[in-house]
């Protein structure tokens, strides 16, 4: 079917519903030409992998959405996708490259799973340099940790492990990004992660923020954080 018919067919359903009468009709015409006319619908289209998302939550409209207790909080409008934010220090184990099978199943095969329950793609950003007051849950995170992992900081600064602080100074926070090793660390973690999620058909694309404060390219060192406080 040419493209102008099917633009024709479609605005001719809009345009004069009632002539669908609420039922998809399908016919074959000349030269096995099939011609398909949609049923009138009132309700918002949801354009697949584009449009408006849901942040760091899986949300379905269905009213007995399974994941929430009691009633469930409806998204208006509708989305098709869902964002997903974790930092380096999160999925990587505490104190080695190695990525961290617990924390990964927790965290991204949940939702991975849960999304294609309801229908829906996730979209994932990756970032390294954590912002003012972001709050660590994560038991295997340290509560100092600056957004990348503390044996990393160890590797290019030489603290972060045995008790020392793996927290960032302005001037190192500011110089890793174009420090060798941190690239090759960063190339290690992203082989290992496309690996294992490779034709995951419910992983719609993946959001590279390594660079600044939660990946914008931007830094809020400790002076800025303080000014702000």
């Amino acid at each position: 079917m040419s493209s102008t018919l099917l633009s024709f067919l479609i605005a001719s359903s809009v345009l004069n519903p009632t002539a669908n009468n609420n039922n998809t009709h399908s016919f074959t015409g000349e030269n096995n030409l099939s011609v398909v006319i949609p049923k009138q619908s009132n309700k918002v289209l949801t354009n697949p992998g584009i449009g408006f998302t849901e942040l760091q939550r899986v949300v379905s409209n269905d009213p007995e959405n399974p994941f929430y207790e009691g009633k469930p909080v409806i998204s208006y409008p509708d989305t098709s996708t869902i964002y997903y934010r974790w930092y380096w220090d999160q999925l990587t184990t505490a104190t080695d490259p190695n990525l961290n099978e617990r924390m990964l199943e927790k965290k991204i095969d949940n939702v991975l799973e849960e999304a294609a329950a309801v229908n829906k793609k996730v979209v994932i950003r990756f970032m390294a340099l954590r912002g003012k007051n972001d709050p660590i849950y994560d038991a295997d995170v340290n509560k100092d940790s600056s957004g990348i992992p503390c044996w990393l900081v160890q590797e290019l600064y030489g603290h972060g492990l045995n008790g020392s602080s793996c927290h960032l100074s302005d001037k190192e926070a500011v110089s890793m990004f174009k420090n060798p090793l941190f690239i090759h660390r960063m190339q290690q973690f992203l082989d290992a992660l496309g690996k294992r999620y490779d034709n995951n058909k419910t992983l719609l694309r993946i959001d590279m923020g390594m660079v600044g404060t939660w990946g914008e390219w931007i830094f809020l060192g400790m002076r800025q954080r303080r000014a702000i406080a």
